[in-house]
């Protein structure tokens, strides 16, 4: 992956923990969109708590990230 460090997981407490060791952690579990940093939580793509749907896209290149809500 571009020679970056990615990890994911769903425990959102150990995201901090994480960040210190790769260049890019996605996480999951809270559904609420974050974008802090290396850390990444796209939120829900199905809608269903937030009743928005969201994913993430991760430009590598450009070590960013872009929330796109879907319809």
């Amino acid at each position: 992956m571009n020679g970056k460090k990615i990890i994911v997981t769903h425990h959102p407490n150990i995201v901090d923990a994480l960040a210190r060791c790769y260049d890019i952690v996605i996480y999951g579990h809270t559904h609420k969109v974050d974008m802090r940093d290396k850390m990444i939580n796209p939120g829900e793509c199905g809608g269903w708590l937030t009743e928005k749907k969201t994913v993430a896209i991760l430009l590598l290149e450009e070590m960013r990230a872009e929330i796109v809500e879907l319809r």
